[in-house]
């Protein structure tokens, strides 16, 4: 009698924890991406898509492989096509069937970028090495103005399209000056701020009506003791209106959600700030297991990150703690993806995350919400075009993913 009873209760217990589970409501908010117009999908940064991704690689195919011949900077999904550059080479790519749509020769081009340009309008904005932003027309690729900034440097960090503006910043070297710009839609310097140590992969993210940007420290090793401002831009004016130090280099993009701006540093803290008419306010963090330089997947009340100690990290943004953490095998360098497709059916969100290390395919995160549990494994292999990988996966409207590695190979990945 006493096994029946136990075995009656732990069955009741199942079955309370699988309701509970199954019953999970997507938090409401808008801001999902369909069409993948700048680097992480929208002005927010938010990488979430509704869309039915793949969940594991028995129901993963391989539409297409698009050869670049060379690492190509971040991926764009715009209208059916993928916009990609590699060199000073641009590319629109048919998305259904990896077939080259158009090319054009750019005004220059960048040696290392991964980072995406943005679309706007029917406008393409790439941002490239010697301090340039090039404005080139979406359907005929025809360039429409090409700015060029006085003190120069490398193009490493996103271009953002905000209130009626564009933005990047560029950088000289860890010491060095570079600027943070922003142009009008007709390529005119509006403003702009100098700093120094410059912005390397510090993309801007749009907050009610503020630009919000990492920075550099200006010191050298760029995860030293040596502080860095987060600072918000009003971008009509280019007013600085506040900032807030985090620990080390500013080395992502910032994040906009429920009014509140996310931002990791390299040496691996993730903060987290209220956001009111462009100030600063109730300021938190977290240190996590490793350096971070790619942006957090910000979900409900959950962020993940991953680190240099190769783990992704779950962490719960209310309390700013750490409540799981999973092995990737290696750094997942580059931010990632978080489809909530399926979190109404299983209680779970799948993040898609690349890895910076050999053969330099794509993992899947399963994360339950519920239980507080990741689970890694392998989605895809990129077998034949190995090589380390630095990109940040997108996805269409219809749950494609594209991602490309360092081998120039761009990759179309659908459910079956």
């Amino acid at each position: 009698m006493k096994k029946l009873i136990n075995l009656i209760l732990l069955l009741l217990i199942v079955s309370l924890c699988l309701s509970s589970c199954s019953s999970y409501e997507a938090p409401d908010w808008d801001i999902y991406a369909d069409d993948w117009h700048t680097f992480r999908g929208t002005a927010e940064n938010i990488a979430v898509t509704h869309s039915e991704t793949p969940k594991s690689a028995s129901d993963t195919s391989l539409d297409w492989v698009f050869d670049a011949g060379s690492r190509t900077a971040g991926l764009l999904y715009i209208d059916g096509f993928v916009v990609t550059f590699s060199g000073d080479t641009l590319y629109k790519i048919d998305a259904d069937t990896g077939a080259l749509a158009l090319s054009a020769q750019l005004y220059s081009g960048s040696g290392h970028s991964s980072v995406s340009p943005a679309y706007n309008g029917g406008v393409l904005y790439i941002a490239a090495d010697g301090g340039i932003v090039q404005a080139v027309d979406f359907e005929t690729f025809e360039t429409l103005w090409v700015y060029e900034n006085d003190l120069g440097g490398q193009a490493l960090s996103p271009v953002m399209c905000a209130g009626g503006y564009v933005c990047t910043g560029f950088w000289n070297g860890e010491t060095e000056d570079a600027d943070f710009v922003f142009l009008d839609l007709d390529g005119n310097e509006a403003s702009k701020y100098t700093n120094k140590g410059g912005f390397y992969l510090a993309g801007a993210v749009e907050a009610d009506g503020y630009a919000v940007v990492p920075s550099d420290n200006g010191a050298s090793p760029a995860n030293g003791a040596s502080e860095s401002l987060v600072m918000s831009f009003d971008p009509r004016t280019g007013e600085l209106r506040d900032s807030f130090s985090i620990e080390g280099d500013g080395r992502s993009s910032a994040v906009y959600f429920n009014s509140r701006v996310y931002v990791v540093s390299k040496p691996g803290v993730l903060y987290s700030a209220a956001i009111d008419d462009g100030m600063f306010s109730d300021i938190r963090s977290v240190r996590l297991d490793g350096e971070c330089t790619a942006s957090p997947v910000i979900y409900g009340d959950y962020a993940f990150v991953g680190t240099s100690a190769k783990t992704v990290q779950m962490i719960d943004v209310s309390s700013m703690e750490v409540t799981a953490s999973a092995d990737m095998g290696a750094y997942p360098q580059a931010a990632m993806l978080l489809s909530d497709a399926y979190v109404e059916q299983d209680g779970c969100v799948y993040i898609y995350a690349a890895l910076n290390a050999l053969p330099g395919g794509l993992s899947v995160i399963k994360a339950d919400i519920f239980r507080e549990r990741l689970t890694v494994s392998a989605l895809f292999d990129a077998a034949g075009y190995e090589q380390y990988c630095f990109c940040a996966p997108i996805c269409s409207g219809g749950g494609t993913l594209y991602y490309a590695n360092d081998s120039g190979a761009v990759f179309s990945l659908s459910k079956n």
